[in-house]
């Protein structure tokens, strides 16, 4: 069986749906979301009643952090984190609020468990940062594959019979035999807010071989908005809706016009915006002669320019 696993959807709905259909049009047979499916991007009803449609097709889902702190405020949460939890707090319903609810904390199915943060306590949202944080989440199950998000950052690690641990990057669309000698975490990155300094939307799939599972980390390739070449789909910051996002970044004026409208490596180009107002969605800004350039807070801290004044500004 071929399955589509996506983390961090993060209310992102041109992200997730570019990675649903470049899924599907990979043959996925079965999806899984581990979690967030709001929190930051502005469409959560879209996002938490496709994924409420998906299960009802037979889809695993489990819940999030921010999918938590939707009906249990989280004291832990960032400024911007908690901003944008209150603001999608009053735009569900309260079914979509009951079905975040009862998601579970992890689900385990064959040989597979999926978790959002990691298997040894997954309540207290710990990231899987390095090999340590693997092994003790390999080690608190038996599973062949434990699949995770929560760190916004795609890496494989296994362990061998003798408890050794390997790690690396999974390269876009190149498959990674996971052998049955040792024991598999995939952390699968990020849909909705990718955090490793590539700003594709990235999920991945599992299927079988005579030989072995199969893991492939993919980002979809897809344009929407501007007649230049996308490098990738739609990270963090994309909406439909000027509006949606002015009412939830604190007065940020977009005159009307689409939040984004092309993707370079690492950079997004906002043409024609003739005045910006404070933007707090985890991005530095600059603006630099009538364009606006917007960097994740993760590669760096940039000076914000406004009409010829400067000052530093963190995000």
């Amino acid at each position: 069986m071929r399955l589509a696993v996506f983390a961090d959807i993060h209310a992102n709905r041109q992200a997730f749906s570019a990675c649903l259909e470049a899924a599907r049009a990979r043959g996925a047979e079965r999806i899984v979301c581990l979690g967030d499916i709001v929190g930051y991007g502005a469409d959560p009803e879209w996002a938490v009643e496709t994924v409420m449609a998906l299960v009802d097709d037979g889809a695993i889902a489990v819940l999030g952090n921010h999918d938590h702190a939707i009906n249990a405020p989280s004291e832990t949460m960032n400024a911007e984190a908690t901003a944008a939890i209150e603001w999608t707090r009053g735009r569900l319903s309260a079914p979509q609020r009951q079905f975040l609810a009862g998601l579970p904390l992890t689900r385990q199915e064959d040989d597979r468990l999926y978790v959002h943060s990691e298997a040894s306590h997954p309540a207290r949202w710990r990231y899987v940062r390095e090999t340590s944080d693997a092994a003790r989440s390999i080690e608190a199950s038996d599973a062949h594959v434990t699949f995770c998000g929560h760190i916004h950052r795609p890496a494989l690690y296994s362990m061998s019979s003798a408890a050794k641990m390997t790690s690396f990057v999974p390269t876009t669309d190149v498959p990674v035999q996971l052998l049955g000698g040792r024991r598999w975490l995939a952390v699968v990155g990020a849909v909705g807010q990718p955090r490793d300094g590539n700003p594709a939307a990235a999920f991945a799939m599992r299927a079988n071989s005579p030989i072995a599972a199969c893991l492939m980390t993919s980002r979809p390739r897809r344009c929407g908005f501007a007649p230049t070449a996308c490098r990738t789909g739609w990270p963090i910051a994309c909406s439909r809706g000027g509006e949606r996002w002015r009412s939830l970044l604190g007065g940020a004026n977009l005159i009307g016009r689409t939040l984004l409208a092309a993707w370079r490596p690492g950079v997004a180009v906002l043409p024609d915006v003739e005045e910006q107002d404070d933007f707090a969605a985890g991005f530095a800004m600059e603006h630099v002669a009538g364009r606006c350039r917007f960097r994740h807070l993760a590669q760096a801290a940039w000076t914000k320019r406004i009409h010829g004044g400067s000052r530093n500004r963190l995000l």
